[in-house]
């Protein structure tokens, strides 16, 4: 199964701040039908609620052209009024580089200020600019500070966030009951990420006892949602009867969900389900395609079952060369089939030495071509 994640620092912004943008635009929506001549005339008269609504027509084009630098306009007229909802969109727009220039200090300086007067959503991203010195050097214990204001207020995003910390010790003593809670608490409220980390904390017992049919409540809840690493675990759940009647057909429909959307894990098991007929039809070109998407990601599992499909001309014709090829790639990257070697080095004797240089050249590029994900 796949191991806790948390959103990493290369997209640790990405589903926050579709979040709020999302955010944004609800409240647009629920005023939209407000008097568009009465907001505009109370915004020029100085009225912040005004300004910030008008900024947010602008944004969303509501009853009004849409013109992003007009919502920038209005934004920052509510904000230096101290409307935190509209610092916290100044903010957004700073670090998106929507509409102004993308600035990480400006972001940090606007989501502090809607932060300092309470707004939750602004906490949570203050915490992130400090857990990840975005505007700011890092701080984990401001970090977790921040994180806990908008937790007790119940940002989902951020009791998700303190319950990594917590699993993994970041920043506060490694505590996994503290984490299990916390994860709980966002997933409760229905984020996909937190209910996918609940269900591995039932699944391996970690802070709390193990509970093989929680788990499986939890991981379908996430992937009923779309998160593809739950998609794939309730698959494998229901491939070992884990918590739940074991039911191949059941396991391939959850897998070939996971593959749909380029998770490696996902994409092996379809193959693997092809090849052995596992819920579906035996089909060993099937497998030999789904194998390869997935070694193409750098999984070693994947990228050994390809060169045995080459060794043994199974839903692809036989070719030694390639076998040998995707067999040192497998091994590179830590593969642990036991055949792998054995096959690589029976293998070698089957070819010339020109071939055999030409495969280990090969092998050596598609190393760096197809290395795990960091």
């Amino acid at each position: 199964m796949t191991e806790p994640t948390t959103k990493r620092r290369h997209n640790v912004f990405a589903r926050p701040l579709l979040l709020a943008l999302g955010l944004l635009l609800t409240a647009s929506n629920t005023n939209a039908a407000q008097d568009l001549a009465s907001t505009r005339n109370m915004a020029n008269h100085g009225n912040p609620d005004a300004q910030y609504t008008l900024g947010m027509s602008y944004a969303n084009g509501d009853g009004i052209g849409r013109d992003p630098k007009l919502a920038a306009f209005w934004y920052l007229k509510a904000a230096q009024q101290g409307h935190a909802a509209a610092q916290f969109s100044l903010g957004i727009l700073y670090f998106t580089g929507t509409t102004v220039p993308r600035d990480e200090l400006q972001a940090f300086v606007w989501f502090r200020k809607a932060a300092e007067r309470g707004y939750a959503k602004a906490q949570y991203f203050l915490g992130l600019c400090y857990d990840y010195g975005s505007g700011v050097a890092r701080d984990g214990e401001k970090a977790i500070a921040w994180y806990r204001k908008a937790a007790a207020q119940g940002d989902a995003d951020a009791q998700l966030n303190l319950g990594v910390h917590y699993a993994k010790g970041l920043d506060v003593p490694q505590d996994s009951k503290m984490a299990f809670n916390w994860y709980r608490k966002a997933a409760e409220q229905g984020d996909a990420t937190a209910q996918f980390n609940l269900a591995l904390s039932y699944a391996k017992g970690t802070g709390t006892a193990e509970d093989a049919e929680q788990s499986v409540v939890w991981f379908r809840r996430a992937a009923e949602q779309g998160y593809a690493p739950a998609q794939y675990n309730l698959g494998y759940h229901y491939s070992k009867g884990d918590g739940v009647p074991r039911d191949l057909s059941q396991a391939f429909a959850w897998y070939s969900r996971a593959a749909a959307q380029g998770l490696a894990a996902g994409q092996y098991s379809v193959g693997f389900c092809y090849a052995y007929g596992e819920g579906v039809e035996q089909d060993e070109k099937q497998a030999v395609s789904w194998y390869r998407s997935a070694a193409e990601q750098g999984l070693s599992e994947a990228q050994s079952d390809l060169g045995i499909a080459y060794a043994t001309g199974r839903g692809v014709p036989q070719d030694h060369s390639q076998a040998y090829i995707w067999l040192s790639v497998a091994i590179a990257n830590g593969s642990s089939l036991s055949q792998t070697d054995d096959t690589r080095d029976s293998l070698a004797t089957k070819l010339n030495p020109d071939q055999l240089a030409q495969a280990q050249a090969t092998a050596g590029q598609y190393f760096e071509m197809y290395r795990p994900p960091n």
